[in-house]
């Protein structure tokens, strides 16, 4: 199975001087709760913000990220399910391995999550990648949004 990526462009309106997005960097929770609940940007925005303290042109701590979705049950009417240690893990080589993002959209070419790799947080919608971090990288958390 080849793992299809595709990337992500960041649409601003740049005369619409009211949207937070103008100006923004360090966002990428944001564009992948975009992608994954079907929110529009400004609330997504407010979401993180409040949920997991991010500061504006900053991302959000690692633990105040993974707390904040952990406790979610349900954002934008779709159910959020914190994916077991199994979904991320694989048996290789007489241990447990972390599970790179090309063996996660291999191992779950159906469905929307919200995944969280070193330093970055992205959305794999039907195996697709939809950003430009590379398919090497190691899945730490992931959550499945179900509608």
């Amino acid at each position: 199975m080849v793992v299809r990526t595709f990337i992500s462009i960041k649409v601003m309106d740049m005369n619409n001087k009211n949207t937070l997005q103008a100006g923004e960097r360090s966002d990428c929770t944001v564009r992948a709760l975009v992608k994954t609940a079907g929110l529009a940007y400004d609330d997504a925005w407010k979401w993180v913000a409040s949920k997991m303290q991010r500061r504006p042109r900053r991302g959000p701590s690692l633990r105040a990220a993974v707390d904040a979705m952990n406790d979610t049950q349900q954002i934008n009417g779709k159910k959020v399910k914190t994916l077991k240690r199994n979904r991320l893990t694989r048996f290789l080589n007489g241990a447990d391995r972390k599970m790179s993002l090309k063996t996660f959209c291999q191992h779950n070419p159906v469905g929307t999550f919200y995944v969280l790799v070193r330093g970055h947080a992205l959305a794999v919608i039907d195996g697709r990648i939809t950003d430009y971090t590379k398919a090497g990288k190691r899945v730490t958390h992931a959550w499945e949004f179900v509608s």
